[in-house]
């Protein structure tokens, strides 16, 4: 008689490998960060979805497709079961092998998993006891997503009753005055200063003309590292509870509440909501766009969950922001910049349309509250001040888990992109401003600009999480008000943190705060000034109290200003790199008849053939890897890249983990002209100072160059 098919307990086996392989990581990662339902404003109904497609949906999946082809050809069958042992298996074992990334590298580990992944399906065939005891972890499978709704976070957004219409009784408020409140993402005041502890005029125009008709608050510091918490201190007034996620059940008392009774909203809140839909007058995303978007994020996080990070050079960096992962990545970027660019600023332009004279068709006689959480600067970096993107295929890695790497021209670089970035967040401020002046309502408005915390950049040191060797940089932010009818400007060095911004709205529209606050308003002068700051850092979930006076020496902007050069404007931005000196000097002057043993592959050299003036992409960041002829190990390269006969960029060359020596460069985007452009890397002899050489682009089989620039 002929044996019967197993199906029951194989496919048991099967949900509760995938269990382990796929849905317990995302669990794991998801329900420590549920703030990444919050920026896709998931309803209780996608998180519950979510949950049945990892662990149930997904694994019936694979069964069907083995029982299906086990109906056809029952071998074909019995070795498709192995084939789903063998993968899962090796998924689940491939997140333990990636720690071990430093010492092995990246083909080794993938190779490992796989063979544990085959031992493990051999054993699976070969032993009953192997198959037991996947039957007796069976219960796992109803565990891990159960664990993962009941989790404090997701259980929260899954249970959480909405207040927007509870019986709160908004203040008695009598008041014309517009209010527009703008917060910045991950922008630090020296970022912003010159030499004179000043604005930078010449890097940040529209900021300098803000701060000489408003009042600058000098001394202003976040009260904590990340936005999940930064973003509703200063939307409450009140410390960061880390018990609290940032929605609006959490944080019922805020800007919103306070302003509901006297204002029409008009808010942007791309990772918190502490505004709800009903007040705000925001449209609800469909079902199958959010369930879209989850997917389309989730495909994007799996990845960096169990691949070495060598690997994913090609695949879209995970940012902070928890959302619009494939925006911004360098992958592909050239064919996707139009919609990568529309999709980022969609949500100030869609301020920008809000923002309109009463006597265009607002539909009631309250003044409008303006407020917008922007993504900018935060990373990727990826803006010209003008707006335009930027960017290269190969993505070069500048920090891990958070941490810079140890090499200084790829932090200073990091760097670089980031006041970049800053110059386009100028830009965007000169366009607010130009609208409220159209609208005829600058003047009258409250007008605040802010920045949820700043950033640090130091080699080997962190770059958000606050330490002691960075919190100067973390804490310190921007922080201008504008009063209503304001015209003179003035710079305060008075202690003051975000919390104080609601307070200080408050007293300057006249609105008494139904509830206390740890902020108190900036301009009462009768309220002795704290003698502390107070900062959470979001990593250990603990307070960190520092002096309330600034440094007398600002090492952070003296670091800064060494590496710019902030007098000669944006071109000071690009006049890095071991020689400086070099950059707009022509080429075939500084050639040198010697010769190196190095050959180059330039990557993207099509994009320097098709430069379109009216494009929104320039190929500003020029990339590439260095390959020796004879010896297996390189040394540093200094190097020149010129655009067109002349010098744009000195870097240096560094090498990766797997071993792969590469370079990346910055340039201006006047460096190129419509249509052809032809790109060059020199090696700069550093026994002759101010001598470049060549190097030669790397054939390929057949002698086709494969590095050749235009």
């Amino acid at each position: 008689m002929k044996p019967r098919h197993p199906f029951l307990s194989e496919a048991i086996h099967i949900f509760v490998l995938a269990g382990f392989a796929v849905a317990q990581p995302f669990f794991d990662l998801l329900g420590r960060n549920p703030e990444f339902f919050v920026a896709h404003r998931s309803q209780p109904l996608d998180i519950v979805l979510l949950a049945l497609a990892l662990s149930f949906i997904g694994p019936a999946l694979l069964v069907l497709i083995e029982h299906g082809l086990h109906l056809l050809h029952p071998i074909g069958g019995r070795w498709t079961h192995f084939f789903w042992v063998a993968g899962l298996a090796g998924l689940t074992f491939l997140p333990v092998l990636k720690r071990f990334e430093a010492k092995i590298a990246a083909p080794v580990l993938l190779v490992g998993a796989a063979l544990i992944g085959i031992g493990w399906a051999l054993a699976y065939a070969k032993w009953s006891q192997v198959r037991t005891f996947l039957s007796l972890l069976s219960p796992a499978i109803f565990i891990f997503p159960c664990g993962f709704l009941l989790s404090p976070g997701i259980s929260k957004i899954i249970l959480r009753q909405s207040v927007a219409d509870a019986a709160y009784v908004s203040p008695s408020v009598r008041t014309t005055t517009p209010v527009v409140w703008v917060i910045f993402d991950e922008l630090a005041l020296t970022s912003l200063m010159n030499q004179n502890r000043e604005i930078d005029a010449h890097l940040f125009p529209n900021f300098s003309a803000l701060a000489k008709e408003s009042t600058w608050f000098r001394n202003a510091t976040t009260v904590a590292d990340s936005t999940r918490y930064a973003v509703p201190a200063i939307l409450t007034g009140r410390h960061p509870d880390p018990a609290r996620l940032p929605i609006q059940a959490d944080y019922p008392d805020s800007i919103f509440s306070l302003l509901r009774g006297s204002h029409d909203f008009h808010a942007i809140e791309p990772i918190t909501a502490l505004c709800p839909i009903s007040w705000c007058y925001t449209t609800p995303q469909p079902f199958l766009h959010r369930i879209q978007n989850l997917r389309s994020d989730l495909s994007r996080i799996y990845p960096h969950i169990v691949l070495p990070d060598s690997l994913l050079r090609n695949l879209p960096a995970v940012t902070n922001t928890w959302k619009n992962f494939k925006e911004g990545n360098g992958f592909n970027l050239r064919q996707n910049a139009r919609e990568a660019r529309g999709n980022i600023l969609e949500d100030f332009e869609h301020l920008l349309d809000t923002i309109r004279p009463k006597t265009s068709g607002s539909f009631t006689n309250r003044p409008g509250f303006y407020f917008m959480h922007s993504v900018l600067p935060h990373v990727p970096w990826d803006y010209l001040p003008s707006g335009r993107q930027y960017g290269s295929s190969r993505r070069i890695t500048y920090y891990a888990e958070e941490q810079w790497v140890d090499d200084v021209t790829r932090v200073t670089q990091g760097y670089q992109r980031h006041l970049l970035q800053v110059g386009y967040v100028d830009t965007l401020l000169e366009r607010l401003v130009t609208r409220l002046k159209a609208a005829g309502i600058y003047d009258s408005a409250l007008l605040v600009i802010a920045a949820d915390h700043g950033v640090s950049f130091k080699p080997n040191g962190q770059r958000r999480a606050i330490t002691e060797e960075n919190h100067r940089d973390i804490m310190s932010v921007p922080l201008f008000i504008r009063a209503p009818h304001q015209r003179q400007g003035a710079i305060s060095d008075r202690n003051v943190e975000t919390v104080d911004i609601l307070p200080t709205v408050a007293e300057v529209l006249g609105i008494p705060l139904p509830w206390p606050t740890d902020g108190r308003s900036v301009f009462d002068s009768s309220v002795p000034e704290r003698e502390t700051k107070i900062i959470f850092a979001n990593r250990t979930r603990q307070r960190h109290v520092y002096d309330a006076n600034p440094d007398a020496r600002n090492v952070a902007l003296e670091h800064k200003l060494a590496l710019f050069k902030s007098e000669s404007g944006e071109e000071g931005l690009f006049q890095i790199g071991p020689y400086p000196d070099l950059i707009g000097r022509a080429s075939n002057r500084l050639l040198s008849a010697a010769s190196v043993d190095v050959r180059v592959l330039l990557d993207d050299r099509d994009r320097y053939r098709q430069v379109d003036p009216a494009s929104s992409f320039v190929p500003a960041q020029i990339t590439g890897q260095l390959l020796p002829m004879r010896a297996n190990h390189l040394t540093p390269y200094d190097l020149a890249v010129a655009i067109n006969g002349t010098i744009r960029a000195t870097t240096r060359s560094f090498q990766m983990n797997d071993g792969k020596v590469l370079f990346s460069a910055i340039v201006p985007e006047g460096a190129f002209h419509p249509g052809e452009n032809s790109v060059e890397v020199f090696a700069i002899l550093p026994t002759d100072s101010g001598r470049i050489v060549r190097i030669q682009p790397h054939a390929t089989f057949g002698g086709v160059s494969d590095g050749e620039g235009a």
